[in-house]
This record gives structure tokens, sequence and C-alpha cells, in this order.
């Protein structure tokens, strides 16, 4: 699919690639001596490396698959949309119970829930393939993963003991010397791949990288006994597409108290609920999405795309929005003072323009915490999505405390960084497994209307934004990434801002 048509980093018409394979300078690139002639190599020089020809021009007809690349692949990251898409729908039900009470109360409790189906994810279409070893039944992210445990526990080469799918697969990665602390005079397969791991460590899939894409024609240390391109397809490291994959539940109680009369009319919302999905991406977004900010330190990145596109549900988990108690409230009171009212009724005109008809009016929002995750910033699944960290016992405290005059979500700090672990080959995850500080707000106004004749008018109003001057930190913008220990759960944003008033002054006619 060609995203776009432009001049930046290709010599014509190229679709954009995110990670291109290599650069070729003006001196060294392939000639276009015509328009309907396509070059068959590239001009020599002293400064030029070899340079592969151009693949032949397309058959003609639709859709055209291109041929294998061998390797000479360009492993190139893309994005697409899957061709068997299907339109996603939703569920919904409802079900409500309403009662009159006296004094003008009216009491409601509602079941409300919303089912979708066939929602949009960005699932990997090149992910490496899960292998299995037909003789020891073994899969490679099993394998993988026995040497990532290895890895992160600092295991001495030499006390790596053979395992089955490597030696099966990779016999000619033997005696090959490494990186590992204790390397042994004859290493295995085994003991020899478990070098790469242990130097890409947390990176786990480019160890897989090395064995499989061949770097002058052969992998590192050997290719597998299937060939080069074995786990990945020659053309893509990394293809996302959108797929219609993905399912989100939400199940909520809900209870309302309202009062519309008199002097009082208010509205009071409690809802208790659980919102569940395999991402909380909108529909609009697009490969670059998150909610958080793409591109900073303080986010996660990629937040929709599936991290093992074997387990489509492997991030399965609350939403980015998911609250589990929510309290709404708005009023409107007219004070009892003036004319026709409690106080004040044997008021001249002069009080009971000054002092009569006041009005208080307001908003009020409380909920609980938001969901987050943390996320390593390393690829352990996916050559182009990190993984989110796991839970290595309890859950840290979360909260806000202040750690060396910046706040943090953990109460112990950047310390927390100790309670997680980076992902393993095929692991997703941990996805929005923790809990932030929540919101909470309240907006009041007080006003006074007089009217002036028949049809003319003067309204005059101040209004106070957070009330409380309440402080509530964004959990969407804290440092999440596992990599940045030190700084692991500092905040850089709020969701709320400071008090603010303003006065108005309206006349009409």
């Amino acid at each position: 699919m060609v995203n776009s048509f432009d001049r930046e980093g290709a010599f014509g018409l190229t679709t954009y690639l995110i990670n291109p394979s290599g650069v070729l300078t003006t001196d060294c690139a392939q000639r276009f001596v015509s328009l309907t002639s396509i070059p068959n190599g590239a001009p020599g020089g002293p400064n030029c490396t070899a340079v592969p020809e151009l693949q032949p021009e397309p058959k003609p007809g639709f859709p055209f698959t291109p041929p294998g690349m061998g390797a000479n692949g360009s492993f190139a990251l893309a994005w697409g949309i899957d061709n068997s898409m299907k339109t996603p729908y939703s569920h919904v039900v409802d079900l409500s119970i309403t009662r009159e009470l006296p004094r003008r109360f009216v009491v409601e409790l509602s079941y409300v829930g919303r089912f979708g189906r066939r929602l949009l994810q960005e699932v990997d279409m090149a992910e490496p393939v899960d292998m299995k070893d037909p003789k020891s039944g073994m899969t490679y992210f099993q394998a993988a993963t026995m040497l990532a445990k290895y890895a992160m526990a600092n295991t001495p080469e030499s006390s790596v003991n053979k395992i089955p799918f490597w030696e099966d697969f990779f016999p000619g990665a033997a005696g090959e010397s490494g990186y590992a602390p204790g390397i042994p005079g004859n290493p295995t397969a085994t003991q020899n791949i478990y070098d790469l791991y242990y130097a890409d460590n947390p990176n786990f899939v480019y160890a897989l990288y090395s064995l499989d894409v061949p770097f002058g024609g052969a992998c590192f240390p050997a290719c597998s006994t299937l060939g080069p391109y074995a786990f990945w397809d020659d053309q893509f490291s990394s293809m996302y597409a959108w797929r219609t994959t993905g399912i989100s539940n939400y199940n909520a109680f809900q209870a309302m108290l309202r009062r519309h009369a008199g002097g009082v009319e208010f509205d009071l919302n409690y809802t208790y609920s659980k919102s569940l999905d395999d991402n909380s991406n909108a529909e609009r977004v697009n490969e670059y999405e998150n909610g958080n900010g793409a591109g900073s330190a303080s986010a996660v990145a990629y937040s929709g795309q599936v991290i093992n596109s074997w387990q489509l549900n492997g991030l399965y988990g609350p939403s980015d929005y998911d609250t589990t108690h929510q309290i709404n409230a708005n009023w409107v009171y007219g004070l009892p003072f003036g004319s026709g009212k409690q106080f004040g009724g044997g008021w001249n005109r002069g009080e009971d323009a000054l002092l009569g008809g006041w009005q208080i009016s307001g908003l009020t929002r409380w909920t609980s915490g938001y969901p987050f995750s943390i996320s390593t910033y390393a690829f352990a699944t996916s050559y182009e999505q990190d993984g989110r960290a796991v839970l290595l016992g309890a859950t840290p405290q979360t909260g806000v405390s202040i750690q060396n005059g910046v706040p943090n979500v953990f109460k112990e700090g950047p310390a927390a960084v100790n309670a997680f672990r980076f992902a393993y080959p095929g692991e997703a995850g941990q996805r929005n497994n923790l809990r932030g500080p929540g919101y909470f707000g309240v907006d009041m106004s007080l006003a006074k209307s007089w009217k002036l004749t028949e049809s003319k008018g003067l309204r005059f109003s101040w209004d106070v934004f957070n009330v409380t001057n309440a402080v509530r930190f964004d959990d969407g913008t804290l440092n999440q990434y596992l990599l940045y220990g030190t700084t692991l759960g500092n905040f850089t944003q709020t969701l709320t801002k400071p008090r603010v008033m303003q006065f108005g002054l309206r006349y009409s006619f």
C-alpha cells in the first residue's frame, strides 16, 4: 500500500518507510535514463558500495504479490489494512427502575451494559513465527523464555544446559565464542545462542533477528535448519494492519437522585462500573496513536497495537478510561431572600434589588483512580512494539508522593522499579494493572438577574472554577518506562487547573 508520494529519502515514488533498510546518495543511486526504462544497476565509484539491482516491474493485475527478496530483503516496517475486515458492532442492554418519592424527589436505579465486537486492533502481520520443534514439542517462545530467564539472572554460559529446540533447529551454531560470562571452551549451540540473548537482554527479539536474518548471506552464528527467514518474512520486520478482532465489555450499576421543584433543583448520580477491552483506541487514530502523547518518554507509545499476534487478547484488561466509582452532581439553589421568599418579604424595591433574588449553582465530579501500566521500552516479542512490565509480587502502593521535589505515583517513588520485570518472549505483559489518582473538582457560580423593562434585562455572575483549588495529577503523563528506572512514576502534568474566578455582566435587549 502506498501511503504517500514524497521526495524525502527516495529518488522516485515510494512507499513511506519508518526505518528504511538503507540510504542511497545521489552518487550511488540507480539512474533513470527515461520515463519508461528501469535502471538495472548502480553506477560505479570509489565511495559506492554494492547496490542490488532494482526488482523488475510488476506484472499487470491486482493484487500483485512481489517476489521474495532473499538475502537482500528490505526487512522494512510497514502499516496496512486487513482485506477481511468486517463492520464493528455492539450490543447495548439497559434496565432501569424509577420511583417518585415524597417532596418531589425521584430515584432511579439502572443496569447498563455495552458489549463491543469486531473492534479495530492493529495486529502485526509479520510477527515472528512461534515455531514448534517436532522432535521435542517445544515452541520458540518457550525456548527463548528459558534463555531470557538465564540472561536476566546473569547466568554463566557454562551453566546453561542444552535446550532441545536450539539444538534441533540450530545445530550449526555450536563452537562459536560469545559475550556471556563463563564462556566454555567448546560451547553448545544453546550456549552460543544464549550469548545473543545475554547481549540483547531485554530486547530478546533482536537475538532472533541475528539468528534468522542473513548478513552478507549468512545468519549469526548460524541460520536454522530451515534456512534464513524461517521465523520472519524477508520483506517485513513488522507490518501492523488494522483488523476487526477486538472486543470490549462494559457493565455498570447507576443510581440517581433528582429533585426539580421549588427553590432547590439538583441531580446526584453514582456509577459503579467495570470497562474491559483489548485496547482503548478511537477509530480515527493513525498508526502512532497514543492517548498519552506519542514520542515522549513520559508515555507508553503505540498503546493500541497487539504485542503478540498469536494471542490477540493478550492485553485484555481495564480500559484506559475505566473508573470503578464515579459521583457527579449539579444543583441550582435560589437563596431565600427577597420578594416572595422566606426572608426579606418586606424589603423595599432598593433592598430587594440589591439583596434579593440571588442564585447559587454548581457542578461536582469525583472519580476513583484511573488505570495505567508500566511499559518496558524493550522488545521481547514484537520487532516494533515494546511489551508491558510484569509484577514480580505484591502490587506497589500508589497515590502521590514527593520524591526529590517531583510528584510520583508510587508511595516509594522510583524504587518501585524493583517490583517489576521485563516481559519474556511471547509475553504481552500486564496492561492497566495499576491505579493512579482519580479526579475531583467543584465549580460554582453566584448570579442575579434584573428585569429593567419588558424586553431588557441585566445579569451579573461570579464564576469560580475548582473552588477548593484541588490538585489531581494525570497518570497519562507520568514516566511509565521501566527502562528509565530513576524517574519511574514521575508526573509531568495535572488533570486539574488552579482555581480561576471570572466576573460577568450581561445586558440583553
